[in-house]
């Protein structure tokens, strides 16, 4: 049995505290996908996560088309029927 390599991810976050109200500080961000060049800026931990939820799909509805295309491909050792 083949084992497939683990999909990896690369983002760049970015945090920093802001005044929110009197006497209070938020975290506020913004998070980047290194690759596609996508990017979200956020207030609240729900956000960065569906963030990277979605990012994190869509590379695996990628990789899995890519698959299905290379499966159609003719292999190097099969017959070429032209």
């Amino acid at each position: 049995m083949t084992q497939e390599p683990p999909h990896t991810h690369l983002f760049v976050l970015r945090l920093w505290q802001a005044d929110a109200q009197e006497d209070s500080l938020e975290y506020r961000g913004r998070v980047q996908h290194v690759l596609n060049g996508e990017t979200r800026h956020f207030r609240d931990w729900g956000t960065l996560i569906e963030f990277l939820a979605i990012q994190m799909e869509r590379s695996k509805d990628s990789c899995n088309q890519f698959d299905k295309e290379a499966d159609n491909r003719p292999n190097e050792n099969q017959e070429r029927r032209d």
